[in-house]
């Protein structure tokens, strides 16, 4: 029952998040409110929540799904003209992230 309630908590933080950040304009507002909400919880008490890693990894197959919506033929051939620069970030942007996690992992 304590794990409903938690589940309904972060639910009802992540409408709210995502009204108000939505009233502020900001693009994809459920989305970042989701985002700071996890966030808090895993920062402020850690290991109060665990996911099944078959749920988890459905979430993450509808994220990438839901961000691969927004690419169009438009976007990539505009693209298409700056490939490396995009490349070259990409490629640094996940050896970071592959670095900090690396640190997380043994760190914490």
């Amino acid at each position: 029952m304590r794990r409903l309630g938690i589940w309904a908590a972060l639910s009802a933080g992540v409408v709210a998040g995502g009204v108000l950040l939505d009233a502020a304009g900001l693009p994809s507002s459920y989305l970042f409110a989701a985002l700071l909400i996890a966030l808090a919880l895993a920062l402020g008490r850690p290991g109060t929540l665990v996911v099944d890693p078959l749920v988890f990894r459905g979430a993450q197959a509808v994220a990438g799904v839901s961000f691969g919506a927004y690419l169009d033929a438009d976007t990539l051939e505009a693209l298409a003209a700056s490939w490396l620069p995009v490349a070259v970030v990409s490629l640094a942007t996940i050896g970071l992230s592959l670095a900090g996690g690396a640190v997380l992992a043994r760190t914490t």
